[in-house]
């Protein structure tokens, strides 16, 4: 929760800078919003995709204390049901319970999968059940919202989960390197917590749209993360993207 903190914080400074670039003076926006939005939405406008790390640590514990007396495929079950009865009665706020529910089953399949996923038998249905679904329609899920974007719920659901086995599969057994995928994931939590600040700046400074917006913010990205991480790094501050930092005696 330290990079969950201390990069809310630093994305709240550069949004309320926007703000009062756009003239906007009510003190509400820069006091109350912010509060309201880590209530009801899980992250500040500043840097809403950290919205992931609180929903991840209430999974954690979750699972930790539940799976004690419930099985993997009971937890899957009942965290489904809970974020389909949520949908189905639209009920969007607070948004965690939704993506905190749909994250207990992701998390409960995962860890019973983790070792019979590459069987043959299973990962023959696994298969079937994703590309048999593709071809009938496309489905997709806002994770976070616990919103459906397309296709019908249930299904949408199997096809997300089987989707994952899927590409689980085309790692395991491509032997091509993926140097890019691999630097990327080494720093992930880096990018991940910075890589909205890095946008929201874009916005600030940039009066653009479009393309070259687009263009701008990926450029940015491009060059201004690897610094970043690499400025982290260097100063021995890793404990602020939450890397454990050795006592030296």
């Amino acid at each position: 929760m330290v990079p969950y903190v201390i990069f809310s914080l630093i994305g709240h400074c550069f949004l309320c800078i926007q703000i009062w670039q756009n003239g906007i003076t009510d003190w509400r926006k820069y006091v109350l919003d912010p509060i309201y939005s880590i209530i009801f939405v899980g992250s500040t406008s500043g840097n809403t995709p950290l919205w992931f790390l609180p929903s991840l640590l209430a999974v954690q514990l979750i699972y930790s204390i539940c799976s004690r007396k419930i099985s993997d495929w009971g937890l899957a079950f009942l965290g489904i049901l809970c974020a389909y009865l949520l949908f189905k009665y639209d009920i969007h706020k607070p948004l965690y319970l939704g993506n905190i529910s749909l994250g207990i089953a992701v998390y409960a399949i995962g860890h019973k999968l983790k070792n019979i996923q590459f069987q043959r038998e299973f990962l023959m249905m696994s298969l079937f059940v994703y590309f048999s679904l593709f071809y009938i329609q496309f489905y997709s899920i806002d994770f976070r919202a616990n919103e459906l974007l397309e296709g019908y719920y249930l299904l949408a659901v199997a096809f997300e989960f089987s989707g994952c086995l899927f590409i689980n599969f085309c790692f395991k057994y491509l032997s091509m390197p993926f140097k890019l995928l691999e630097y990327v994931g080494k720093r992930s939590m880096a990018f991940y917590v910075m890589h909205w600040i890095v946008l929201l700046l874009c916005t600030v400074v940039c009066d653009y749209d479009g393309w070259k917006m687009f263009s701008t913010m990926l450029i940015s990205s491009m060059i201004c993360l690897p610094i970043a991480e690499r400025s982290i790094s260097y100063l021995n501050l890793g404990w602020v993207i939450g890397q454990k930092v050795e006592k030296r005696l």
